[in-house]
């Protein structure tokens, strides 16, 4: 799942099970206009998912979700420090105005990042929630494969590495009152408390972060060069 702890997941998985199928981790060198889908199969939502597979293929189900703010945060520095698709300048209220006004006409802009965590978890599905921890998970995956082969612990990966030294974007009640509404069901659905206030907000647990954040730089040569050839293939 994206933005819930999809990576360390499917590293645990293909270290104790093998390759995973269904993956397109090299897609982002595809040129937009060259790639078969506008996201990932990984992150295909349940609906294109029915329509790929008859009902009953899959033997068993299970996701990680998210608390809707954290995981908004974690988008939002993914998609402007890794993507580089949002502005270092931007700031956070401003731009998740923006992006919940573009859902309906522009679903796929930040890929299914933004995209309700329930349209992307089959209604059959086990549910494990990240802010409980991913070690909880092995006990369930032992039951399905019927041994304790694989580790017993489920390290984190990729948890906003690039920004430890910079501070949290300050959420206002507006932008939080906005989240309850455009995830309502994702709220309801997993457990977690709509009305959120400032201040409990930023007692939110998550899983902590590592490594520095970005700094405004004049871009080498070859990443103009990288940036120019990505804009003229429409990326």
């Amino acid at each position: 799942m994206p933005i819930f702890g999809g990576t360390s997941v499917e590293n645990y998985l293909t270290e104790r099970f093998g390759p995973l199928a269904f993956n397109e981790h090299q897609r982002h060198l595809t040129p937009d206009r060259f790639r078969w889908s506008v996201e990932s199969a990984n992150h295909i939502p349940v609906a294109q998912l029915d329509r790929l597979f008859p009902p009953g293929w899959f033997a068993s189900s299970f996701a990680t979700v998210r608390h809707p703010l954290p995981r908004l945060v974690s988008a939002f520095f993914f998609w402007r420090d890794f993507m580089k698709r949002i502005p270092l300048s931007a700031e956070f209220n401003a731009w998740f105005q923006k992006a919940a006004a573009e859902l309906d006409t522009a679903p796929y802009r930040y890929g299914a990042h933004l995209l309700p965590q329930t349209g992307l978890v089959p209604e059959a599905a086990r549910v494990f929630r990240l802010e409980d921890g991913l070690d909880s998970i092995v006990p369930y995956l032992d039951g399905m494969a019927g041994n304790r082969d694989g580790s017993r612990t489920i390290p984190s990966r990729n948890v906003g590495r690039w920004r430890a030294e910079e501070s949290a974007p300050q959420p206002t009640q507006a932008t939080l009152d906005l989240l309850a509404r455009v995830y309502a069901a994702d709220f309801e659905r997993f457990g977690y408390e709509p009305k959120l206030s400032v201040a409990a907000a930023a007692t939110l647990p998550d899983l902590s972060i590592s490594g520095a954040p970005p700094s405004v730089r004049r871009r080498s040569f070859s990443e103009r060069l990288v940036r120019n050839l990505m804009k003229r293939a429409g990326m």
